[in-house]
Formats: structure tokens, sequence, C-alpha cells
């Protein structure tokens, strides 16, 4: 999974918080690049969309400091990513 998460991620990624809005809703979703941690972290608490993180005074620390539900796995969503042959079953959250 290391190596996976390696060849997918930017060489950088553990010192950037991550953010994304997978296809489950309107909510935020913190992407940790951490292959250790290998989660998606629900920030809708924090944030009710990526708009709304991006206009927190410092979003950055914000993202960090958030301790959301875990949805899934970040390697599975990478995984299942591919629109073409995305399961639909396997969303996260």
């Amino acid at each position: 999974m290391q190596a996976f998460l390696e060849a997918t991620l930017p060489a950088d990624a553990q010192q950037a918080p991550w953010s994304a809005a997978p296809d489950r809703g309107p909510g935020a979703v913190l992407v940790r690049a951490d292959a250790q941690a290998d989660a998606l972290i629900d920030l809708s608490k924090l944030a009710a969309t990526s708009s709304a993180l991006l206009e927190l005074p410092d979003a950055a620390a914000a993202v960090r400091a958030h301790r959301g539900e875990r949805l899934g796995s970040l390697h599975e969503a990478i995984a299942n990513s591919d629109h073409g042959r995305r399961d639909p079953s396997r969303r996260p959250g």
C-alpha cells in the first residue's frame, strides 16, 4: 500500500493538508496523504462546502487540527476513482 500511495501522490504530499469533494454530496473531505493513516476524513462539521473551507482564516491549520469521522481508505478511493471502471457501491461514507 505504501508503494501505491507513493507512486500516486506528489513527493511532498505529507507536508500539506489535502482536501477534496468526492462524489458523496456537498461536504468537504480531508484526504490525509499519510500512508500510515490511509484515511479520508469528513470535514463537513468544519465547513459545509469546499468553498467555505477555503474561506476559513487559516484553512490549513483548521484542516490539520480537525478530528472528523473516518470515511474510508485513501488507497481504496484512489483505486476506485477511474470513472469508466468505478464501482458505485464502494463510495466513501
